[in-house]
């Protein structure tokens, strides 16, 4: 049971039930924490805005981005981010189950690629202890094949599940509570 409740859907404003939805609908996560941030709706909002473009915009594509946060939720130990999102990648059959336990327990899918196990590793890293990060990690990715704007979405993926690991832990979220993530 979470330390904080969710929002009592009646007493949501209408703008702020037809965003929770808009995001519901597109991607399937995080409802249980979004009800939570209702309580403050402009936290909803800029969380909202922040997840959509992150998770959907740049070079990398979703499927990575969604094994980097379960990567980087593995290290800071969010059973809650590691069950909504290895449910969104295990769910339309991205990867298989056996990929999802791995990035779970901190270790790389048997699918991916030698440079998208060296950027799992790293992002792992950053998620530890962000401030351990040397230009050595940097130049390692490159010679992996990542370019620059790769690299930097990359982080600011582990960033934004930092975001959310912090919230869910804090209100006392877990794996149990992210079993409906996925409509």
């Amino acid at each position: 049971m979470p330390h904080i409740t969710a929002a009592d859907i009646g007493s949501w404003d209408d703008d702020v039930r037809a965003r929770y939805e808009r995001f519901r609908v597109e991607h399937a996560h995080f409802d249980e924490l979004r009800a939570i941030l209702v309580r403050f709706p402009s936290g909803l909002g800029a969380a909202d805005d922040m997840y959509h473009r992150i998770m959907n915009e740049g070079h990398l594509g979703r499927v990575l981005r969604e094994q980097i946060f379960v990567a980087a939720s593995s290290v800071r130990g969010c059973r809650y981010a590691m069950a909504a999102h290895g449910a969104w990648l295990a769910g339309p059959g991205e990867i298989d189950d056996a990929d999802v336990a791995a990035l779970r327990a901190g270790e790389d899918p048997a699918s991916a690629s030698a440079a998208e196990r060296t950027l799992l590793d790293v992002c792992r890293k950053v998620a530890a202890a962000a401030y351990r990060t040397v230009t050595a990690d940097i130049d390692r990715l490159e010679e992996a094949g990542w370019g620059k704007p790769e690299i930097v979405e990359a982080l600011t993926v582990v960033a934004l599940s930092g975001w959310m690991n912090g919230i869910a832990s804090a209100v006392g979220l877990d794996a149990g509570d992210a079993a409906m993530a996925v409509a």
